[in-house]
């Protein structure tokens, strides 16, 4: 079998798998260059291995996360959910806080984006409230937009300039974090992280580079990102408004550190922890099924929803 990527060949998926093989192997003697400057977390050396507990110590990090509760039509329910969890800690000081947002809408909405403005609204509420530092769980660089319909890009585009802006006015770190990114902003021929996987020893991050794709040109404020190496496996993506790249390496030392006192070490403490708040458990959406169901069997009726809209 003559194999190459992009050629139609008359046999099953399976079946080409040796073949395949071979072509993956032979990769590894492809040479691509990409040239990235690249600096180190230094206080690893200078503290012992608890560097990062010292990294962290007095400082207020808060993580903001999101799920959603499709709309129920299997219940014949016009309605869905969306829920935001914000987990703050003020590291050493045993000084923790949940906080929950949610919100019911009609099938008028579409339900991510009300979910992804929620998450915006409540990054913003923690902004100029006093020194801490965010993490939102996702990229600011929302390239699937530009599938969207004009109004739906035209909102979260506005959603993005509030947040951008608001954290330059009040000097308040922002941190979109990207654990298993597949951005293609430095190399067109592989996924960034992975080629930055060959060249990114531990605790080595590459200095900050703007995000030039076609999306950013509708930001008030430019970003930028960096990449991580906390591990053997793929560098995580970290992402940030233009006036925090001058601190780069303060900013750097404090992801590294929240991301090592999670479970994983290679994910922020503090996302982990709203991560797991934020989710609409299995459970509930059975109890609000239920409770739905009863609802629908005592005779209400939506037909009045229609006459609304």
């Amino acid at each position: 079998m003559d194999f190459e990527i992009g050629k139609v060949i008359e046999t099953k998926v399976f079946d080409s798998i040796p073949e395949f093989l071979k072509f993956v192997k032979g990769m590894e003697s492809f040479e691509y260059e990409i040239e990235v400057e690249k600096a180190r977390i230094t206080r690893i050396e200078l503290e012992g291995k608890e560097w990062y507990l010292n990294v962290l110590n007095g400082k207020k990090v808060t993580g903001v996360d999101g799920s959603q509760l499709r709309h129920l039509r299997e219940f014949g329910i016009p309605f869905g959910a969306v829920q935001i969890a914000r987990f703050s800690v003020v590291h050493g000081a045993k000084d923790y806080s949940l906080k929950f947002k949610s919100k019911w809408v009609g099938l008028e909405h579409d339900l991510d984006l009300e979910r992804f403005n929620l998450e915006i609204d409540v990054l913003i509420e923690e902004m100029g409230t006093g020194d801490s530092y965010l993490f939102y769980d996702g990229s600011f660089v929302l390239s699937f937009i530009s599938q969207l319909r004009k109004d739906l890009r035209a909102a979260y585009t506005e959603a993005i300039n509030r947040m951008l802006e608001r954290s330059e006015e009040t000097s308040t770190p922002v941190f979109g974090f990207v654990e298993k990114s597949f951005a293609r902003d430095i190399s067109d021929l592989i996924y960034d992280a992975l080629a930055l996987r060959e060249i990114l020893n531990i605790f080595e991050y590459t200095k900050p580079l703007p995000c030039k794709r076609e999306i950013t040109k509708e930001y008030k404020k430019r970003v930028y990102f960096s990449y991580l190496s906390l591990n053997r496996l793929f560098p995580v993506r970290i992402e940030f408004p233009e006036w925090m790249v001058d601190e780069i390496d303060r900013f750097a030392e404090l992801t590294a550190a929240e991301c090592l006192l999670g479970s994983t070490r290679n994910y922020p403490y503090v996302l982990e922890r709203a991560h797991k708040y934020a989710i609409v458990r299995e459970v509930e959406r059975e109890a609000i099924g239920r409770m739905f169901s009863k609802v629908a069997t005592a005779g209400t009726s939506f037909k009045w929803i229609s006459k609304k809209m």
